[in-house]
């Protein structure tokens, strides 16, 4: 590991562009807020940096075999660098996390940069194997085993939405029986206004909801929007 050339380092910058490149493009795909240079990038800087910690601690170990006694005042350490390359990366990986329409997005984006830092070490480090292993597996994980998710795993999508409708009690019946017909577990309610205009009631009331893994927030509203006695819908 600490011999390292000029070729070598060559092999390395190539190495991670190509493996972040990879681990982008899929993101860049689905167009996620960081992408294929974004990816590129993280990968080749955190290659550059462990490159850097090599060569200090080269250098280092030059001075002290050039000079003994120097040996109690050089200290090296081979993974103060690198380490926060894994910190600092997170700080970037939380830029891509942000909240929308009741739900967090983001997270695996995040998640790959972190994951793309730490193969960027690993390729400076020159552990090439270890490397390469990693991104295959990324890209496999990414690929066919989202697809494996998305299928068999059936996970919740928690959503807050207030809905203002008329009507009695009837309607509100009404619509927690859409919410049960279709699966979708009503967590709260919170019951904000209620106003009578000549027996004509208002209610607006906030629910929190779990939604199955297929419907989206977009169906859910385009349904609820077909009832007569809903006149306004909105997503927190």
């Amino acid at each position: 590991m600490f011999e390292i050339t000029k070729f070598s380092i060559f092999i390395r910058i190539i190495l991670a562009i190509i493996i972040g490149g990879l681990i982008g493009y899929e993101r860049e795909k689905k167009r996620k807020p960081a992408g294929f240079i974004t990816h590129m990038l993280v990968c080749l800087g955190a290659a550059v940096i462990a490159v850097i910690q090599i060569l200090v601690s080269q250098s280092s170990m030059g001075m002290v075999l050039q000079n003994p006694d120097l040996s109690s005042v050089v200290k090296i350490d081979m993974g103060r660098m690198t380490a926060q390359v894994v910190s600092g990366v997170g700080f970037l990986g939380a830029g891509t996390i942000f909240h929308t329409q009741g739900s967090i997005k983001g997270i695996t984006t995040a998640a790959t940069l972190w994951i793309t830092a730490c193969i960027g070490i690993a390729i400076g480090m020159g552990y090439f194997f270890l490397s390469i292993t990693s991104a295959v597996f990324i890209v496999f994980i990414m690929l066919i085993m989202k697809k494996f998710e998305v299928l068999y795993i059936e996970r919740e999508k928690q959503r807050v939405i207030k809905i203002s409708y008329s009507g009695d009690i009837q309607t509100e019946i009404k619509i927690k029986r859409y919410f049960k017909n279709n699966n979708i577990k009503v967590i709260g309610a919170k019951y904000l206004r209620e106003t009578d205009k000549n027996t004509h009631t208002e209610k607006e009331t906030v629910y929190t909801l779990s939604l199955p893994q297929h419907m989206s927030t977009e169906s859910l509203v385009s349904a609820l929007k077909e009832f007569d006695e809903i006149f306004h819908i909105s997503i927190h």
